[in-house]
């Protein structure tokens, strides 16, 4: 009996010290230092053991005077541990509750908390659309490690998001002198040269992150974009083509497509891609618009008129879609809707055809 007690607790022990080594970081889970969430594992070793002593104790009581006593007592003992454990698992699981409850607790629990601690918390915050606060974080960790180039990228990002392009731009570029190999970080600043104009820049820069990732769909579906906004739709065809060729679901690449093709005047060919683009995002409002351009465009009105419509049962107020359901339901010859929605496209700012409206209007 004392030498199977004496296996067990060695193999339980054994148990614990394994199970111990990813908690501890020894063992690698991740590119974290420590792991806790990994506690669960080791710590059945020792409630197994303290489980046991229990019984133990509660076995060699019934041997004994005043046992009922001596039983009380520890049932005493046991509930309070266990109330004490159950408060600190419910305090623990308030930490795990969501990305930003944690990220927030090792940043404030941590004096010197890691850089990656406020990358991460300053991409909850991104995602919530508190810009400041993630570009507050990303700052901290820079002044921890300022050769993060995922922070300066990140931060290049939020930049951006808040139309601060030549911030954006230093950040990237700031990524990209530690990480000459950042993909991102150049198909980001292609983005920034390509909103700021300055399209031969940006097409060096989508060039640059395919090099790097020729399987970059992104890189490729927006080096198109630039090629159309150039002049060179065949050039700009032909890499939407590669882009889908990556990602048969890039519904973004179909849907420009779609658009150089009618550009050129192919037009089933355009409906073709448009309807490959509703097929994986039966909402992409741009579509149903331009699908009903296509349409008209082809003298079916009807179906123009339903594509507007199902534009703005998604995006209510696309002052374009109602422009161009005034013209097809002028088209018909329906004047009453298409003063309508004429009228809507004004006061949601469109600047509508003059002669459409001085038509309507008489």
């Amino acid at each position: 009996m004392v030498k199977r007690g004496k296996y067990l607790f060695l193999i339980a022990w054994s148990y614990y010290l394994i199970t111990l080594l990813p908690v501890l970081g020894i063992i690698q889970v991740g590119g974290q230092a420590a792991a806790d969430r990994y506690t669960y594992l080791p710590s059945l070793s020792p409630f197994l053991l303290v489980g046991i002593g229990v019984a133990w104790c509660w076995k060699k009581i019934s041997l004994i005077r005043f046992k009922m006593e001596l039983k009380c007592v520890l049932f005493v003992c046991v509930c309070i541990v266990t109330f004490f454990l159950s408060y600190l698992t419910i305090i623990q699981i308030k930490v795990w509750n969501n990305s930003e409850s944690f990220w927030s607790f090792v940043v404030s629990a941590l004096p010197k908390a890691p850089s990656e601690a406020h990358i991460h918390l300053g991409m909850v915050y991104s995602k919530k659309g508190r810009l400041d606060e993630a570009i507050s974080e990303q700052k901290k960790a820079l002044a921890i490690d300022p050769n993060l180039a995922g922070a300066h990228t990140n931060l290049g990002l939020f930049y951006a998001k808040k139309d601060r392009l030549d911030d954006a731009i230093s950040e990237y570029k700031k990524a990209i002198a530690i990480d000459p190999h950042h993909e991102k970080a150049h198909y980001n600043l292609g983005l920034s040269y390509n909103k700021k104009g300055r399209l031969d820049d940006a097409i060096s820069e989508y060039k640059k992150a395919l090099a790097i990732n020729p399987r970059y769909a992104d890189a490729r579906t927006n080096l198109g974009n630039v090629y159309d906004k150039k002049g060179r739709i065949d050039e700009a065809i032909a890499e939407y083509k590669k882009a889908i060729a990556i990602d048969p679901h890039h519904e973004k690449a179909y849907y420009n497509l779609g658009l150089s093709y009618y550009k050129k005047g192919r037009l089933d060919d355009a409906i073709a891609e448009y309807k490959k683009a509703l097929a994986i995002n039966p909402r992409y409002a741009d579509v149903h618009n331009n699908l009903g351009n296509v349409y008209h465009r082809k003298g079916k009105f009807d179906k123009a008129i339903y594509e507007y419509k199902q534009s703005l049962a998604i995006k209510h107020d696309c002052a374009e879609a109602h422009n161009n359901l005034a013209v097809a339901y002028y088209s018909k010859g329906n004047y009453k809707l298409a003063i309508i929605h004429c009228n809507k496209a004004v006061e949601l700012g469109y600047s509508v055809n003059p002669k459409l409206l001085e038509v309507l209007k008489s």
